[in-house]
């Protein structure tokens, strides 16, 4: 893993989402340890790797085998969550979609992150 890689993925997403990014935070699915963040909560960390390793464990009993690339939740009326799945990390992009339309998100930012993300965590 490249630190100053993994920590300039999320100073990219900060500039990017900008008024719109609540929350981002890189951990370890399986120990829920934080590598990065930015306005991250410890709890909310936990959880999410603890959601994303349930996901894979079912989805590894099904057709597909594996979780995909990221998932997607919809948080309220306001917020949304991306989450990229990239071996034993999960990085979580929580925004305001009143402020970034999922579009943007899903079709201009994520794409180029995903592939830094990557990058980073060899």
């Amino acid at each position: 893993m490249k630190i100053a890689e993994v920590n300039a993925c999320i100073k990219e997403v900060q500039r990017d989402l900008g008024e719109s990014l609540q929350t981002t935070h890189i951990v370890g699915i399986q120990d829920g340890q934080s590598i990065a963040g930015f306005n991250s909560d410890p709890k909310l960390e936990a959880i999410v790797a603890q959601i994303t390793s349930f996901l894979q464990g079912i989805v590894k009993n099904t057709a597909m085998k594996q979780l995909g690339e990221y998932y997607f939740i919809h948080l309220d009326d306001e917020s949304a969550g991306v989450f990229i799945v990239f071996d034993e990390y999960v990085w979580t992009i929580i925004f305001d979609t009143t402020k970034t339309p999922m579009g943007m998100v899903l079709n201009v930012y994520l794409p180029e992150l995903m592939e830094k993300f990557e990058a980073a965590m060899k």
